[in-house]
């Protein structure tokens, strides 16, 4: 099989050079595996491009994406999936994330059969937020027949990740496995100083959960097959479990940041939750 594999970086040249080391020293070398770095046009040239650091980063990538740095870091993501060569996965890692699960090429290759037919996607054990999709593999039929970005840059922190599960369940009846053996470890790291305006992002969050549902039946319809509408009212339950409980956690990391100086938000995050606002009739 083929995969491309998507790092992204700002700044922190050295931290790419681990990312990929891990995960091109844990390739089983059964399969075809392309890396991509994507950094920010604004990093300098002595960081990326002259000194050491950089050299090693040009013999471990046979791609390479600058561009100017978006508003959105999931716009990264979404310009380099699907790729250019029709590869059959697609694995992003940002660079503070690494791999540490042995061949874990082969072991998403062995998991395609269990599938049945149906769109792969997983997730990485993530050591960071155990139990949560946060970093989405994503095989070429997925980003085919969803017809869409891989991810959402309409929420301007989190929620994107787990828009990928809550659409691929209403697609299929199963939520992403983000299995064990998948290992994917970092230093702990600190809340998103992004976060402001709790309660509009899950009410936002939230609302947009029918569009997803409807996007999730379009997918159903193509791939020909049909989900429970007991199984989506359960999924649709527990999604509102999940909301309030996310919610409650979510003001605790903001009360948390408040004690802190912040810095201001920024014009885009503003625009952001002017839109917001608009779609919601607030």
């Amino acid at each position: 099989m083929k995969f491309r594999v998507v790092v992204n970086t700002h700044k922190k040249p050295h931290y790419a050079i681990s990312c990929l080391t891990m995960a091109q020293s844990m390739e089983s070398g059964l399969h075809e595996v392309g890396y991509t770095l994507a950094y920010d046009a604004e990093d300098t040239l002595t960081d990326m491009e002259v000194t050491r650091t950089g050299s090693l980063l040009w013999n471990m990538v046979d791609r390479v994406d600058r561009q100017p740095k978006p508003q959105n870091i999931n716009d990264i993501f979404n310009r380099n999936v699907p790729g250019k060569d029709d590869a059959d996965f697609y694995v992003v890692f940002t660079d503070d994330g690494f791999c540490a699960a042995p061949a874990w090429d082969e072991f998403i290759a062995q998991r395609v059969p269990e599938y049945k037919g149906l769109p792969v996607v997983m997730g990485w054990n993530d050591q960071a937020n155990p139990g949560q999709l946060t970093l989405p593999i994503v095989s070429r039929q997925w980003v085919e027949v969803s017809n869409r970005p891989l991810l959402d840059t309409v929420y301007p922190y989190w929620f994107s990740d787990t828009a990928i599960n809550e659409l691929y369940g209403f697609a299929t009846g199963n939520y992403v496995p983000c299995f064990e053996y998948l290992l994917l470890v970092s230093k702990p790291g600190n809340p998103n100083p992004i976060i402001r305006d709790v309660d509009l992002w899950w009410d936002f969050y939230a609302f947009n959960r029918q569009e997803r549902l409807e996007a999730g039946r379009s997918i159903s319809r193509k791939l020909g097959i049909r989900v429970d509408e007991d199984r989506i009212q359960q999924m649709l339950s527990q999604h509102a479990e999940r909301d309030a409980l996310g919610r409650a956690a979510t003001h605790e990391i903001f009360n948390t940041l408040e004690r802190e100086p912040r810095k201001p938000p920024t014009d885009h995050y503003l625009k952001a939750v002017e839109e917001a606002n608009a779609i919601l009739g607030r």
